[in-house]
């Protein structure tokens, strides 16, 4: 059985990569479009350090490969297509020698790739960076505020925000997730004889929809989690103690906006 251990040759390697990015970092805004040398360091091109997690490289690598393909950059995608081909190759390699150090070492999705997960739909923890998580601790704490301040009696319109806001905000964090398709290149006579939309467009289109609903199924379930617990709250009360206290009965709008509003920031800020 293969034992995950420091490597001295593979903590070598890692910092032999991250001095030749910081090195080269002078020069990489001039070669941006050039084919990738069999010397250059993937991370390099991808922008990130050799130390870091797999999780942090591969949102790089979307992020990178969606401006390139916006500016109609093709030998950019390319160049970085290879660079995280490279990256996934080295994973690979590390997960059959059973090699980890440090930010280098074998990430989960390709440790564990041959295992499926019992809940493939379910959240997945993915933390946003610090001014993000402000922004969605805002949201909740002040749509929350609305409605405590008139008391519960708004409607239902804070939460209805809330819904919406964090929507947004949810849909946008999981397309830093979502994995670029390949360029795919079709001459002018396959084009006129397919017809229709070009199957980038069609892949973009079915990719978007998967996230909305993904995206939906992360919102509503804080929701129902929070109209759940209040009608828990009620019976358990009524259960144990044979009656209900008036100021719970007249706060449901309150408490349910409360409770998805603490979901909701979680999810948005730790979770995709």
């Amino acid at each position: 059985m293969a034992s995950h251990c420091c490597c001295p040759r593979q903590a070598s390697e890692a910092r032999r990569w991250s001095t030749r990015a910081s090195a080269a970092g002078m020069g990489a805004g001039a070669g941006g479009g050039e084919a990738m040398g069999e010397n250059e360091s993937p991370y390099l091109i991808l922008g990130v350090s050799a130390l870091e997690k797999f999780e942090v490289i591969k949102a790089a690598y979307g992020r990178r490969r969606k401006d390139a393909e916006k500016r109609g950059d093709d030998a950019t995608v390319e160049r970085l297509d290879k660079a995280y081909d490279r990256i996934m190759m080295m994973q690979l390699s590390n997960r059959r020698k059973g090699i980890s150090f440090g930010g280098v070492g074998v990430s989960k999705e390709i440790k564990y790739a041959d295992k499926r997960s019992w809940f493939p739909w379910g959240p997945k923890k993915a933390v946003v960076e610090k001014n993000d998580m402000l922004i969605n601790l805002g949201i909740a704490v002040l749509l929350t505020a609305w409605c405590a301040v008139l008391g519960g009696q708004t409607d239902w319109k804070p939460l209805q925000f809330m819904i919406f806001g964090y929507i947004f905000r949810i849909f946008t964090k999981l397309g830093e997730f979502d994995a670029p398709a390949p360029s795919s290149f079709v001459s002018e006579d396959e084009e006129g004889e397919e017809g229709g939309a070009a199957p980038e467009d069609t892949g973009r289109r079915l990719r978007n929809g998967k996230r909305l609903l993904r995206t939906l199924g992360l919102v509503f379930s804080c929701v129902a989690f929070a109209s759940l617990a209040y009608t828990g709250t009620l019976n358990a009360y009524e259960y144990f103690l044979q009656y209900v206290p008036r100021v719970l009965m007249g706060a449901q709008e309150l408490f349910v906006t409360g409770v998805t509003a603490v979901g909701l920031f979680i999810m948005a800020s730790f979770y995709r």
